[in-house]
């Protein structure tokens, strides 16, 4: 993540891939971000060796979804199943890209997913994933990388072609605060929308008045609609709470395995897209 005349900007955005209609639809949403943000955009798909593994067992089976014939699965078999899903990726990026007028490339890797994103997230400076696991539950993948990538990740939820809506952040004047603050901003504009700045466990109104007058001064004037809301405690359910009331689109959050158990649970308690920033 880099400065940019003391805002943050995103300028290498980097979109997980496969051939999944969740995954297409998440492609769409990571390509207007970028061209949003004038951002170059790539995507990478990773041939999971896992599954190639798999395929090399004697008993590895396939089991047609129209046909319920059952196949056998071999190496070479699934090898040509990969190969087919990247192309297809390949050309769901070169169209989206195409009709946004960028340039978009994807990049193919084979090994461990987790290893392989990790590894290409530290050339970026924010990798987009969809949540995986269901409506209501965090997928293992998307929760390592929110944890453990070396860049920012925002997670988008199934329905990734919605507009991410309004933008929430918690600020407590730490060093930190200020830099989710300004991402928070920056999102909040893009999509036109405005951002809610929440100012937690204020011992009297005179501090919550110091930091109210600290994050103004940090987003500066503008046209950007936002408000603030002083809140006892920010746990989960606070959480849940004001994206359910306030009708929150994007939950910007600070994160790192320091602070793993608690993002992990914030992560999983949220069913709006979340970005995660170092």
């Amino acid at each position: 993540m880099n400065g940019d005349g003391g805002a943050f900007a995103f300028r290498r955005i980097l979109v997980a891939v496969d051939a999944s209609t969740a995954s297409l639809e998440l492609l769409e949403s990571a390509a207007t971000l970028a061209a949003g943000m004038g951002a170059e955009l790539s995507g990478i798909f990773v041939e999971d060796i896992n599954l190639l593994h798999l395929a090399g067992l004697p008993f590895a089976r396939e089991m047609g979804w129209s046909s319920a014939t059952e196949l056998h699965l071999d190496y070479q078999r699934m090898e040509r199943v990969l190969r087919g899903r990247a192309d297809h990726a390949r050309r769901a990026v070169v169209s989206v890209t195409t009709q946004l007028k960028m340039h978009g490339s994807l990049q193919i890797a084979r090994g461990q997913v987790v290893t392989e994103l990790l590894r290409a997230a530290q050339d970026v400076d924010l990798l987009i994933l969809g949540k995986g696991g269901g409506a209501t539950r965090l997928g293992d993948v998307a929760r390592r990388l929110a944890v453990e990538s070396p860049c920012a990740v925002l997670l988008l939820p199934k329905d990734a072609r919605r507009r991410l809506g309004p933008v929430l952040v918690v600020f407590a004047g730490q060093p930190r605060d200020e830099g989710k603050l300004l991402v928070a901003a920056r999102f909040a504009r893009l999509d036109h929308h405005g951002l809610l700045v929440v100012i937690p466990s204020c011992s009297s109104m005179a501090e919550y008045n110091r930091l109210h007058d600290q994050a103004r001064q940090l987003l500066g004037s503008g046209s950007l609609s936002v408000g603030y809301q002083a809140l006892g405690t920010v746990d989960m359910r606070s959480y849940q709470r004001l994206v359910r009331e306030e009708g929150i689109g994007l939950v910007v959050l600070a994160g790192g395995t320091e602070d793993a158990a608690d993002l992990e649970s914030r992560l999983a308690a949220l069913d709006c897209a979340v970005l995660v920033i170092r």
